[in-house]
């Protein structure tokens, strides 16, 4: 090489080296971390996607977070909705310049038709564990509601203008207070009027040394009461504080056919009865059930129960209660309410109570869909088992056979579903031979 290439080829080198110090000296840098949640907030919606860029954070239901912990730096939040035939669908961005030691959530909020970020943050409080005290915000993601005064206090104690906890307005949040730990009871009201009650909860005890999200949601259909709130703690776990004025509720369904008609008794109390003739294969509708009790199954009219069963629910929310088994092994099946649909599926609930056989296969097919040419939607499936399934809207047929058979059972049975809808599917035991019966309801107003 010449002296004049080899000076030349050092020049460029310099410059290649200082534009890429430059360049290196301009990447910020960051100086500590901070908390983030994302939040789901629209009632309508199933499960979502949440992330940061372009790298998944979680996947986040209705009233719950993911959190993470991120560098104090700048980073675009998305929000992806999925949906059944396509890739997910980016619903919602926002840039944030993230501050250390701060505690940030991000909200989706809106409806189904139109969604937003709201930002809400505050100082990331570090607890030792040796704190006598909590902190405590509000936020509000209630888009059915105006402003709210949410009060506070000892249990028992009526709300009287002036002593709100603090007054929030919808996508709005209120400074974090502190509080001794203990019980409280939460309560809310029209902002400005404290005589007309919208949520009043159970006593609650809140414990030391955490910080906690106190939200108000939309109700789901899957609790009794107007008003939905929850606790949300720094970790992302959310947990609802029923209303106390709403007492959990069964329906209760008859899918034993050894057994006929029965009546239901709770704390066997048969002179008022919590469900009287139940026939094989019907169901009634929500009864007021306590949160501990003992349930008497008995043919109707009489007292001899053919099952008795302890059962504890959750004050303010919804369950099925399914009485299933043959002469010699009956019990009752529980699941939780099935009733929140979805603005981009129709939704099932498949229950096998077929006892005649220990499996079987379901096919949920688009109508015309011969089985032959296609999967189980549910293969083996088993007694005493349940599945939900989303389903994209369409004509459909259901049809049973034995597990790796082709020969039906029962079917094929058509069934409509369009977004919103939410079905039971309860597999039943047949009075014909080498047959079952399907039972398809819903409890979701048309």
């Amino acid at each position: 090489m010449t002296l004049r290439l080899l000076r030349t080829a050092l020049s460029v080198l310099a410059v290649t080296s200082l534009v890429s110090a430059c360049g290196e000296s301009q990447l910020p840098v960051a100086t500590g971390k901070a908390d983030v949640r994302g939040l789901n907030a629209i009632v309508g919606f199933p499960d979502v996607n949440f992330l940061i860029e372009e790298r998944q954070v979680g996947t986040v239901s209705y009233k719950d977070a993911a959190a993470a912990t991120y560098d104090d730096l700048s980073y675009t939040f998305n929000f992806e909705l999925p949906l059944p035939s396509d890739p997910p669908a980016r619903i919602a961005s926002r840039t944030v310049d993230v501050i250390r030691d701060t505690d940030y959530i991000l909200a989706l909020t809106g409806d189904v038709n139109a969604q937003q970020v709201t930002l809400w943050q505050r100082p990331l409080r570090e607890w030792t564990g040796s704190e006598t005290v909590f902190d405590l915000m509000i936020g509000h993601v209630n888009g059915t509601l105006g402003a709210v005064d949410v009060y506070i206090g000892p249990g028992g104690t009526a709300p009287v203008a002036g002593n709100a906890a603090g007054t929030v307005e919808f996508r709005a949040q209120t400074d974090p207070r502190e509080y001794d730990a203990g019980e409280y009871q939460v309560t809310l009201t029209p902002a400005g009027d404290p005589t007309t009650i919208l949520y009043r909860s159970a006593p609650t005890t809140l414990p030391a040394s955490q910080s906690y999200v106190l939200t108000v949601f939309e109700a789901d259909p899957g609790i009794n009461g107007p008003v939905s709130v929850r606790i949300l703690t720094n970790g992302g776990v959310s947990t609802e504080l029923p209303d106390e004025r709403f007492p959990a509720t069964i329906q209760f369904l008859n899918a034993s056919i050894d057994t006929g008609a029965v009546d239901v008794a709770i704390d066997a109390d048969y002179t008022d009865l919590a469900v009287s003739n139940l026939a094989y294969g019907d169901f009634s509708t929500d009864v007021e059930v306590p949160t501990t009790a003992n349930y008497q199954y008995a043919p109707t009219g009489t007292t001899m129960a053919v099952l008795d069963d302890d059962r504890t629910v959750t004050l303010g929310t919804t369950s099925l209660q399914i009485l299933a088994g043959d002469e010699t092994d009956i019990v009752a099946l529980q699941a939780p309410g099935f009733r929140r649909g979805f603005s981009t599926v129709g939704r099932v609930r498949v229950t096998n109570t077929v006892t005649a056989l220990s499996n079987v296969d379901v096919y949920i097919l688009e109508a015309g869909t011969s089985i032959a040419d296609r999967f189980p939607s549910l293969f083996n499936f088993p007694y005493g088992f349940n599945q939900v399934l989303d389903q994209a809207p369409d004509d459909y047929e259901i049809t049973i056979t034995e597990p790796g058979g082709d020969v039906p059972l029962a079917g094929p049975e058509p069934l409509t579903l369009d977004t919103f809808d939410v079905f039971e599917i309860v597999l039943l035991d047949s009075a014909e031979p080498d047959t079952v019966d399907i039972l398809v309801f819903s409890n979701i107003e048309p």
